[in-house]
This record gives C-alpha cells, sequence and structure tokens, in this order.
C-alpha cells in the first residue's frame, strides 16, 4: 500500500512501472498479454514524450466508481455547489473551512472546468455549476479581531 510520504523515484523506474502496471491493467481487461505488454510500453513511451523534463509530483488518486478522483473530492464538489456567490460566511459555517480554503476551491474547480469539461460535466458540476461573482464578491471581507 502506497504510503502519502514523499518518495523519490527515478524516471526509467517511473516509466517500466507504468507500463507494467498499465499491462497488466490492460490484460485484466480482457486484452490479449503480448498486446497488453505493447500497449503498456507505447502509453510509457507516450507519457514520457509529454512529460519528459518536467518535475511530477503524482498525487494519490481515489477510485470514486466512476473514475479516478485526484483533483476533486466530494467534499470539494459538495462545497462549490453549496456556494452561489452571495452565500460564503454560511458555507463556511456549514463546512468549517477558512475563506482562503473556499476560493482555492472555487478556483480550482473553475480551472477544472475550462481545461476538463468533460471530466466536470460527469461529475453533474455543469448543470449546479455557481454563477462567477463579480469580482467585488471574491473580495475577503474585513473582519472585526
Amino acid at each position: 500500500m502506497p504510503s502519502n510520504s514523499y518518495r523519490s523515484v527515478r524516471a526509467p523506474e517511473f516509466l517500466d512501472a507504468l507500463a507494467a502496471h498499465a499491462a497488466q491493467e490492460l490484460a485484466h481487461a480482457g486484452v490479449d498479454p503480448a498486446t497488453a505488454v505493447e500497449l503498456g510500453q507505447r502509453i510509457a513511451t507516450r507519457i514520457a514524450q509529454l512529460y519528459g523534463g518536467t518535475w511530477l509530483r503524482v498525487p494519490t488518486g481515489t477510485w470514486n466508481g466512476g473514475g479516478l478522483c485526484f483533483d476533486l473530492s466530494r467534499r470539494d464538489l459538495a462545497i462549490y455547489r453549496a456556494f452561489d456567490g452571495r452565500n460564503r460566511d454560511q458555507v463556511l459555517r456549514d463546512f468549517d473551512i477558512s475563506e482562503s480554503y473556499l476560493y482555492r476551491i472555487i478556483k480550482r474547480v473553475r480551472e477544472l472546468s475550462r481545461s476538463a469539461p468533460g471530466l466536470v460535466a460527469r461529475r453533474g458540476l455543469a448543470s449546479n455549476a455557481a454563477p462567477d461573482p463579480k469580482p467585488a464578491e471574491l473580495t475577503p471581507s474585513r473582519r472585526a479581531v
């Protein structure tokens, strides 16, 4: 079981493991084992071509029955759905989060909806998405100390 601690892996080890795991999953899905190995190697090669030379941190993901959930947790989705741009204080109380965390969630969901609209639509955000608040509504309030 992978731990959440930092672990450094060299690129060749990572790509070998990626190819092997991809082949294993493909074979498990019914692909001929020889074809699965070839496809696993092609997948690893393509990842190397796309991301070679970049510093990459691979997040831990969770299976939610419909796909891997790397970017958005169910809680973050609930927070996004609850926020309508005018109910900030209520959302902060309901979910016991800070104002800065609320706006990080809103920003992340919006960025994801622009970069991967299919993923966002599959998660049911397209119809429930809060309208973009006006810039003044995004300005943090000044709380009395």
